[in-house]
């Protein structure tokens, strides 16, 4: 039901109710209170069914903290089904699902967004994050110029870290990684001690043989605090290639606590194997 169609039907049973409570026969065993009862009975059941996708919302980001992934992704789906979130919110349900590996349902999802009517910011986070599911449907070259067009017309940290964690997945493929590095410098001067933009300067200098400025920022990342495997990774590669064998196995352990997902830039796998290879020295 649409709220304009929830709206309307709540005005017509309140108006109906405020002729019709006088006649009705229990009127008076309520102390001719009825249409006050029923009055706040139907704004309390409007008020449900106007906030059932904000419900929904909350309901899945707590089910997303909690670890239930499975169900928060339902919940989000719900939510989007009502057809009554915000664009924000829609396009927050597209990422989290592409995140989650539904790369079909948040495509589903950004095709309905990108014909609404959005402001800068909100075709700046569309665009953002159409870049990554066009990264993960394997098209790499499409994703990072659309994070440079949004990138020079709205500078800001979330493209900053997004353009750089893709110039140097770009950068791995080609062995190149002077324009991914040349970014990832500029952009940690212009927002400093940003986590995710620490992090891509960590592993450009790493990937770049700069062991020593690795180690450095990956130091200073870590006094920040991180969440995502890849930095933990990268580290470690850094700190095996300085012979600190043992800070490295830690850090590799560390990195498999985090939570892997489907936009993680490193696997599980491929840090489990490093972890046995250094452990079966």
């Amino acid at each position: 039901m649409s709220l304009i169609v929830s709206v309307i039907i709540a005005i017509i049973l309140v108006v109906g109710l405020g002729y019709a409570a006088p006649q009705l026969p229990f009127n008076e065993l309520l102390g001719g209170n009825f249409y006050q009862i029923a009055s706040i009975l139907l704004a309390i059941l409007v008020s449900a069914v106007l906030n059932i996708p904000m419900l929904y919302m909350l309901s899945a980001n707590s089910a997303y903290k909690k670890g239930a992934w499975k169900s928060a992704v339902e919940k989000y789906k719900k939510a989007y089904r009502t057809k009554r979130l915000s664009a924000d919110m829609e396009i927050y349900c597209g990422y989290i699902l592409l995140k989650e590996g539904d790369k079909k349902a948040c495509e589903e999802i950004f095709e309905a967004v990108s014909k609404k009517q959005l402001t800068d910011r909100q075709k700046d986070s569309l665009d953002t994050n159409k870049a990554i599911l066009l990264w993960k449907k394997g098209q790499l070259d499409e994703a990072i110029e659309l994070l440079k067009a949004v990138w020079d017309r709205s500078p800001s940290v979330t493209a900053a870290g997004t353009l750089g964690a893709l110039m140097l997945v770009k950068a791995r493929e080609t062995g190149d990684y002077a324009e991914a590095l040349s970014f990832c410098e500029s952009t940690n001067e212009q927002f400093t001690y940003e986590r995710t933009i620490m992090a891509n300067l960590g592993e450009a200098y790493y990937l770049n043989g700069q062991n020593e400025d690795a180690l450095k920022v990956f130091g200073e990342l870590m006094d920040c605090g991180s969440q995502a495997p890849a930095p933990f990774y990268y580290y470690a590669l850094a700190l095996l290639k300085a012979g600190c064998s043992e800070e490295a196995e830690e850090m590799l352990n560390l990195s498999l606590r985090q939570r892997f997902s489907a936009l993680s830039t490193v696997s599980k796998k491929v840090v489990r194997a490093k972890l046995e290879e250094i452990t079966a020295e």
